[in-house]
C-alpha cells in the first residue's frame, strides 16, 4: 500500500473529481495518473493551487503552517505533490527535482484539470520551486 494511500488518501479518477470534492470539500484524494491532492479550507475570497519546493512537499511543517494560515483567511489551497516528491515519500530517500520544463508541464496538466471544476478563477503559486509555475499562465 502506498504512502499516500496509508495517509488517508481517497483514490479518484480525474473525471470523478469534482463529484468527490462536492461530497468532501476539504479532504485528500490520490488522483489517478496525477498524484496526491490535498484541500484545505473553503473559498470565501478565493482558491490556489499550490505547489511544493524542490526539498519538501505537501506535509512540510512550513507547507502545513502557510497553507492553514490561507485557509484560515478564506483561501482554499489545493496542495499537489510532484511525481519526484512522491517518490521520495515512498522510499524516504531524497532526491532532485527533474528539469523545470518537465515540472512546469505536470503543474500545467493540475491547473488544466482542476481550473475546469470551478468557475471561479484558480490562482496558482508555490514555496521556492512550486512558484516557477507562473509561466503556465502566460
Amino acid at each position: 500500500m502506498s504512502h499516500y494511500a496509508l495517509s488517508g488518501y481517497i483514490e479518484v479518477l480525474p473525471q470523478a473529481l469534482k463529484e468527490a470534492l462536492k461530497r468532501q470539500p476539504n479532504g485528500a484524494f490520490l488522483v489517478q495518473g496525477m498524484g496526491p491532492l490535498a484541500v484545505h479550507g473553503q473559498a470565501r475570497i478565493g482558491r490556489l493551487l499550490f505547489a511544493h519546493g524542490a526539498g519538501a512537499g505537501q506535509q512540510s511543517p512550513f507547507m502545513r503552517q502557510f497553507v492553514t494560515s490561507l485557509a484560515d483567511r478564506g483561501v482554499q489551497v489545493l496542495c499537489i505533490d510532484f511525481p519526484y516528491m512522491q517518490k521520495m515519500q515512498e522510499t524516504g530517500k531524497r532526491r532532485p527535482p527533474p528539469p523545470i520544463a518537465q515540472t512546469l508541464e505536470q503543474f500545467g496538466q493540475w491547473y488544466v484539470l482542476l481550473d475546469s471544476l470551478f468557475e471561479e478563477p484558480l490562482w496558482i503559486g508555490g514555496k521556492s520551486m512550486g512558484a516557477r509555475g507562473d509561466p503556465i499562465c502566460q
